[in-house]
Formats: structure tokens, sequence, C-alpha cells
């Protein structure tokens, strides 16, 4: 018998045990949650670098990097990375259109066979010191000729004294009269938006409502007014004359 004969069994063996245990494995450095906690809609989007690092021991190959909503854009560096080398996600949310606690998700997928997707949860606390409430006015029934109206509210959800100062429409909107009011913490202002179309047709217009407030992004706030108007429609009792 060949002296190297059970030299070369066991080196092709160890070699089968080695290939067999070779694989990439997907780590999120630090955690996989990025939370920044208290912001305003003025500070959006928020930005973030979210590294990626392969902790295998053979090529990590990322088929794709899914935000689940369309306010996340996550463009990945590089998808291909070698035992021991890491890359970034270059994260940016939306939330200027938030209020209150957010949570959104980004799916990693690879070729890592101990867990082909990871998640990364995006968090954030959207606070609005002066708030509109609706966000917008869409007017559901517009005729021609005919007054229609909505109510909408300015709340100071801050700790501090805030005036409004002015509220404008634009495009034919009608505010009802307001004063230059002072809004204690919690307090809360309503008036009317409303207006009279002439004609039919697609009615694009806007509220301005313009305070004292410390920061900027909450001294001019803008709301948009929709509404689709049409031809008034003719009566019953018309109707029935003319069939007569």
């Amino acid at each position: 018998m060949n002296r190297f004969t059970p030299l070369v069994a066991v080196l092709f063996f160890v070699g089968l045990t080695v290939a067999s245990f070779a694989q990439p494995s997907l780590q999120v450095v630090g955690s996989t949650t990025v939370d920044w906690g208290e912001v305003t809609p003025g500070q959006s989007p928020l930005k973030t670098k979210v590294q990626i690092k392969n902790t295998g021991n053979s090529t990590l190959k990322i088929a794709s990097v899914k935000p689940a909503c369309g306010c996340t854009t996550a463009p990945l560096e590089k998808s291909e990375l070698e035992a021991g080398e890491t890359t970034f996600i270059d994260v940016s949310l939306n939330v200027s259109s938030f209020s209150g606690n957010v949570t959104k998700t980004i799916t990693i997928t690879s070729n890592d066979p101990d867990q082909v997707q990871k998640t990364v949860y995006l968090k954030a606390k959207v606070v609005r010191y002066v708030s509109l409430a609706p966000r917008f006015v869409s007017f559901r029934s517009l005729e021609v000729g005919k007054e229609a109206g909505e109510v909408v509210r300015v709340q100071n959800t801050g700790q501090k004294d805030v005036k409004v100062l002015s509220i404008q429409g634009s495009e034919g909107i009608v505010i009802s009269p307001v004063e230059p009011t002072t809004l204690k913490p919690g307090g809360t202002l309503e008036f009317t938006v409303s207006t009279t179309p002439e004609s039919k047709g697609f009615l694009k217009g806007s509220v301005v409502v313009t305070t004292d407030h410390e920061m900027e992004e909450f001294r001019t706030m803008e709301m948009k007014v929709y509404g689709n108007a049409r031809e008034p429609r003719k009566s019953s009792i018309f109707l029935d004359a003319n069939q007569e």
C-alpha cells in the first residue's frame, strides 16, 4: 500500500469538512434598530448609515435591500462582500407628513443560509408644536354657485404660548374672520374654510397659517385645499314639471 494514501485521504476529508462549513454570514454592525428619538417635521429627511459586515468565511451576496415604505430610501454601496469585508446602506426617512410614533422597516435579502432575510427597524417620534387638523381639506361635494365649508383647527401642542397672527386662503378660498389669537399650551382655535365655485372644474388652493412660534418651521404652515365642482343638480320638482 502506498504510504501516501492515508495522508491524501486525511487531507481530502479535511477539505470536505472545511468546504461543508464555508458559508457567508450577514451581520448588521451595532443594532438592527435605528431610533432618532423625538424629531420635528422640519428635520426631515432623517438620515443615517447602516453598516453591514460579512462575518462568515465565504462570499456574501446581497440580493436586495427593500424599504417597506415609499418614504424610505436605502441604496446599498456594495452588494458582494468577501469574508470580513463591510459596506454601508445610506438610509433616508421622510417624516414630513407624519405625526407621533413612526416605525418603518428595511428588509435585507442575501445568501446567508442561517437568515436569508434580515430586518432593520427605523423609529422616530414626530412632534408638531403647532398642528393643523385635518392635515388638508377635500371638499367632497362642490356645486357651481353653492357655498361649501369645512372646519379646521389650529392647536398649540407645545409648552409655551403661541400667537396665531393670520390665516389666509388662495384661489377663492375664504376664511372665517379670525383675529390674532394667543393660544395657551393645549389651546385650540377653530376657523372655517369655505368656497363658492363660479364654474365647474377642479379646485386646488391653500390655506396659510402664520404664528410667532420660536421655531421657524411652525411660523408658516400651509394646508392644501382640493375639490371638484360640478354643475348644480336639477331638482326633482323641475323634472316632474317638464314631464307633465
